[in-house]
């Protein structure tokens, strides 16, 4: 809500520096008329040129801002509506081959079918897309009424060289305030590289993508992988798989007071001692995490209060920041 309020502020700004220039023109155009020479443009009606170019600018601002109102409303509030349709298709399908194992007497590459899941997907999916809107705020991409719009969806068929590809192309799918525009194939491979957690969230020269364009390039399962790695990426403390296997992230629905699931390979992790589930037994000693805890006291190393890696200090001076700068929750360690 409060992106939507910063939007309409935005909105009233443009409005009032519409009117003021407006003003200014009507009032100069009804003295500029027979005090010059014919064919010669007078610095009056040349001034008056310079404020009717920057009202055609600011409307067009104005407009693209009513674009951006609309489309960030849509997805924060009906993200499932615009799911709806892959949602469907791609739940029928699995459940189908789902259906089709156990018939075999196949086993099933899931214990749960995917009809099951797809409420944690959906949830996973409405996260994720906050957390992009969040980080837009964050970056003050959320125009404050200076300038053209941050949003920019392009629509036009009109060839324009793609900046990833070079390529030009006329499904030029975003368009930064950097100037870069990457055409549908380069701005998916630009959210799917993601799978690094130091590329997260997708951008461009520090914007960051719209969710609005997530959900127009990936396919449904496509965009399941991406919010499952956004929630990832977004939890503190992580528990993954304690099988070396798997070593599948848990997310927090799966975890309970001492136990978690995994979602994959259905193994349970005992949370005090990160290994796999031991009814009855102590806790194994891990003298491989003991080892990497003493050599870091030895070198010195410091870890990250947050995403827990170790970092060590090579040169410059002892401020540190997490490699994952755009993390919501980095800080630096001194």
């Amino acid at each position: 809500m409060r992106a939507h309020q910063s939007l309409r502020n935005g909105l009233k700004r443009l409005r009032c520096r519409s009117e003021a220039i407006l003003g200014g023109y009507y009032q100069n155009r009804g003295g500029t008329k027979g005090k010059h020479r014919a064919g010669v443009q007078s610095d009056n009606e040349y001034a008056i040129q310079c404020m009717k170019d920057q009202l055609l600018s600011i409307q067009t601002a104005k407009d693209d801002r009513n674009v951006a109102l609309s489309t960030l409303r849509a997805v924060t509030t009906d993200a499932n509506a615009l799911l709806s349709i892959r949602r469907d298709e791609y739940i029928a399908l699995n459940d189908h081959q789902y259906a089709l194992d156990l018939e075999r007497g196949d086993q099933p590459d899931s214990a749960i079918p995917y009809s099951l899941k797809f409420a944690q997907n959906t949830d996973t999916i409405s996260l994720a897309m906050g957390d992009l809107v969040r980080r837009m705020k964050k970056k003050d991409l959320v125009d404050n009424g200076e300038g053209s719009s941050h949003l920019n969806i392009i629509t036009q068929q009109v060839k324009v060289k793609c900046t990833a590809c070079l390529d030009e192309r006329e499904d030029i799918t975003f368009s930064g305030r950097c100037g870069h525009q990457y055409c549908q194939d380069c701005t998916r491979r630009l959210i799917l590289s993601t799978r690094n957690e130091a590329l997260y969230p997708p951008r461009c020269c520090g914007q960051v993508l719209p969710p609005i364009i997530v959900l127009s390039v990936l396919s449904y399962e496509e965009l399941r992988r991406f919010s499952d790695k956004a929630v990832e990426y977004n939890t503190e403390n992580r528990v993954y798989c304690a099988d070396p296997r798997c070593s599948q992230f848990i997310p927090q629905f799966a975890i309970d007071d001492r136990n978690a699931t995994c979602p994959r390979c259905s193994k349970i992790t005992h949370l005090p001692c990160r290994s796999l589930a031991h009814p009855g037994a102590p806790c194994p000693k891990n003298n491989t995490r003991h080892e990497i805890f003493q050599m870091a006291r030895a070198e010195k190393w410091k870890k990250c209060t947050k995403c827990k890696n170790m970092v060590e200090l090579l040169l410059g001076c002892n401020h540190i920041t997490c490699m994952y700068a755009y993390s919501p929750h980095s800080s630096p360690l001194r």
